[in-house]
């Protein structure tokens, strides 16, 4: 079979590259070694040498020198079209987004290649075999047209590179030449001089064209990939040089706007688009080297979806009710796990943006009762984690189970209720806890909503005050420029993006980035409020019990991760070792929690803020922190997200029918996501509703349920009178809370409001 055959349509400009392959006895050689191809092994023929060309390094050596052009150049005028502070955010989600689709690319090709016999598979290729394999009748009868597509984009879009290559190369000839008379040995100064043009950019142009000729009649990677290593070299150099010149005498950035007009912010996106220009060579560099160079943004939309068509069903949002009330799965047997990751997801978990109101409720219940009640609630809390673990861990002996979920086991153990009633509905128990988990899951992530919100703002608008001193703050109160509902709209794209992904492996590494960032942040704050702390004796060491209600769902919502702990535990190869974690992980985390509570409220005394980052000094560094313990707080949203999504999409997706099963899934994420920023703009008063979660589900999963739980499970075995005693007074206990201290969060929350800054007593610069 001729390498330039196409299944479908003309052989147009792009395939004229193809017919530059090896021979047809080349080719059938290269399919018999269609497996040593895939996996990347090196090939001993001399005829693949063209095709099988490059080593790991050489590729290396390509895809840096394809992203390191002339766009990075242009990264800060980019900048100034976006603003200081929503430039490098948006250039960080566009930088995962492109790898991201960098690597789906490669995995489609590779999966045509393996499915169809093939020993490679270029981007046109891999989309009309996409659409081939689509559900669509219409798709499948087009499908040609789907390789026509990418070839028209590709054309445009690597021409499109060539032509600005071009352009630089002349202007910055142009430049040194007509500049030669006037260049100096001084580098301190940058003086302006109007220059004597010597000719017209066009003839610089024109002079390149001869080699820029000879250069692309160069037809194999690895001939030049001696000339990729030398460009790399060579910018390599010449950005040392650059990025050394501008790090000197940087000026005091506060008067640059954070987020930039709209419309220039259309620029920056394009400018941003096209600094990744390595996009087109990553199937070629991992399969192809006599190849169509690719654009990207086309494949979102059509190829994955008709890829997976055959195998939705086996997405982890699609899996049974019953394994979706926690947040992984049963392990397979063999999945390699260590203690360390297991310990990075609890911590992470309960180190969230309930840590961070912790001062404002020590002031709300005192600064004796305070740390005293956090501890006691902390101690408790612990506890009831115990006994949800062991009775998922009795009922899935008796039942003969390998997992049984928070859901699961409520209804096993009414299952086993000697009350007929109870037995007839067992399957309530489990919808109950799947309700709270829904509710306590979706309420931290619309606190996730108000807390980058709060801070962004905060940033934003104190932009013009922000000095490059850390003093402590004065009150001022400010205007705010724009309502603090647009800047949750503003973030709401990019968390619906990073919830579509559902793999707990990949969620691991975006943990680790959050662990990492709140652990740097927290440093810093812990730095900056045991510095001077003020004589706290005129402090109360105990509040109202009206305030008191509110500091009890502010601290039973801090810890954040007990409709976790089923999941951490069954995702571990060694689950029993488990409680040392959990033991661990749980005593840091009360520690901190009662060292930054009652530290930062004898810090911050009665101007304490629903965040304690609200009353970080406005500087550079502590704006930072803010920064960065936002974007750990960003991250965290998708694994708390997990859980509801896990929850109610296999409920939806059992009514649609195969075809509609990805749209299905997808839709019902962004609509979740939508219902959290939604429920933030509504209720846009981060520490009621914090108050308000905690004391209605957070108190229901973490203080009553589980003693209850015990009491059913262990109820036949003969229970201790101790252990039945203690276990009703906890829920009673947790009861009581719910009830009054949802109460009391309702009747704050009616109160007047300021939507413009919800979450401040005063505003400060």
């Amino acid at each position: 079979m001729s390498m330039t055959k196409s299944a479908g349509g003309p052989q147009g400009a792009v395939d004229l590259k193809l017919d530059l392959k090896p021979s047809s006895e080349s080719a059938k050689k290269l399919q018999n070694k269609d497996s040593s191809f895939l996996d990347g092994s090196p090939s001993e023929s001399p005829d693949l040498e063209t095709t099988k060309g490059i080593t790991a390094f050489q590729a290396l050596v390509h895809l840096v020198k394809g992203n390191i052009g002339t766009g990075v150049l242009g990264l800060p005028l980019a900048m100034k079209n976006a603003g200081i502070l929503m430039g490098p955010l948006s250039l960080l989600a566009m930088g995962f987004i492109s790898c991201h689709c960098m690597h789906i690319l490669v995995r489609c090709a590779q999966r045509f290649c393996h499915r169809l016999n093939k020993p490679f598979m270029d981007y046109g290729d891999t989309v009309m075999h996409g659409l081939e394999a689509s559900p669509s009748t219409w798709l499948r009868n087009h499908a040609h047209w789907g390789r026509r597509i990418v070839s028209f984009f590709l054309i445009v879009t690597q021409m499109g590179f060539c032509c600005v290559y071009i352009v630089f190369l002349a202007d910055k000839l142009k430049q040194v030449v007509e500049a030669v008379n006037s260049t100096t040995n001084n580098c301190h100064y940058n003086r302006t001089v109007i220059l004597t043009p010597t000719m017209d950019s066009r003839l610089y142009m024109l002079s390149f064209l001869p080699f820029l000729v000879l250069l692309v009649l160069v037809r194999n990677l690895r001939a030049l990939s001696i000339f990729s290593l030398l460009a790399n070299i060579t910018m390599l150099v010449s950005l040392i040089i650059i990025t050394q010149s501008i790090i000197q005498g940087i000026p005091d950035p506060s008067h640059l706007p954070l987020v930039a007009n709209w419309k220039t912010y259309a620029l920056f996106f394009g400018t941003a688009v096209f600094s990744f220009e390595s996009i087109g060579v990553a199937v070629p560099v991992g399969q192809d080297p006599l190849h169509n160079w690719h654009p990207v943004h086309l494949r979102p939309a059509v190829l994955r979806p008709c890829r997976n068509h055959h195998s939705l069903r086996h997405l982890p949002g699609v899996k049974a009710l019953g394994t979706a009330s926690g947040l992984v799965h049963p392990p397979r047997h063999g999945q390699p796990d260590m203690i360390m990751q297991t310990l990075i997801h609890l911590l992470k978990c309960n180190i969230g943006t309930g840590l961070l109101g912790l001062p404002l409720a020590m002031k709300n219940a005192g600064l004796l009762v305070g740390p005293f009640s956090l501890l006691a609630i902390g101690i408790l809390t612990v506890h009831c984690m115990v006994i949800l673990l062991n009775c998922a861990h009795r009922l899935s002996q008796r039942l003969q189970k390998t997992f049984v979920n928070y859901g699961e086991a409520m209804m096993y153990s009414l299952e086993t209720c000697p009350n007929t009633w109870l037995r007839t509905h067992s399957v309530w128990g489990r919808y109950t806890v799947s309700f709270l988990l829904i509710i306590t899951q979706l309420g931290f992530c619309s606190v996730y909503f108000m807390f980058m919100t709060d801070n962004l703002q905060q940033m934003v608008e104190e932009a013009y005050v922000t000095s490059n001193t850390c003093q402590p703050r004065k009150i001022l109160v400010l205007t705010p420029t724009l309502d603090i509902r647009f800047y949750m709209l503003a973030i709401l794209p990019f968390l619906i993006l990073l919830v579509f992904i559902q793999n707990l492996r990949v969620l691991s590494f975006f943990s680790t980035l959050a662990s990492t960032t709140t652990l740097w942040s927290m440093a810093l704050i812990f730095e900056y409020i045991v510095q001077e702390i003020p004589d706290p004796r005129n402090l109360p060491l105990m509040a109202s019990w009206k305030t008191f209600l509110l500091f009890f769902g502010t601290a039973i919502f801090t810890f954040e991760g007990v409709g976790m702990v089923l999941s951490l535990r069954n995702q571990m190869k060694h689950p029993q070792q488990f409680s040392f974690v959990l033991y661990l992980g749980m005593s840091l985390v009360i520690i901190l929690y009662i060292c930054l509570g009652t530290l930062g409220y004898m810090k911050f005394g009665s101007n304490t803020q629903a965040s304690i980052t609200l009353n970080l000094p406005n500087c550079w560094l502590y704006q930072s922190v803010k920064l960065m313990y936002s974007i750990g707080i960003f991250f965290t949203y998708a694994l708390q997200f997990h859980v509801p999504a896990e929850i109610i999409i296999p409920v939806v997706i059992s009514q649609a029918s195969e075809s509609w099963v990805l749209f299905a899934d997808l839709s019902v994420r962004t609509a979740l996501v939508c219902l959290t920023c939604v429920s933030a703009i509504l209720i846009p008063r981060l520490d009621l509703v914090i108050s308000l979660m905690g004391s209605v589900s957070s108190s229901a999963l973490a203080l009553i349920i589980p003693p209850l739980l015990e009491l059913i499970t262990f109820y036949p075995e003969d229970m201790s009178c101790v252990t039945i005693a203690k276990d009703v007074m906890i829920s009673i206990l947790g009861l009581l809370g719910c009830v009054f201290g949802t109460y009391q969060a309702l009747y704050e929350l009616i109160q007047p409001i300021n939507y413009s800054i919800a979450n401040s007593t005063a505003v400060y610069a």
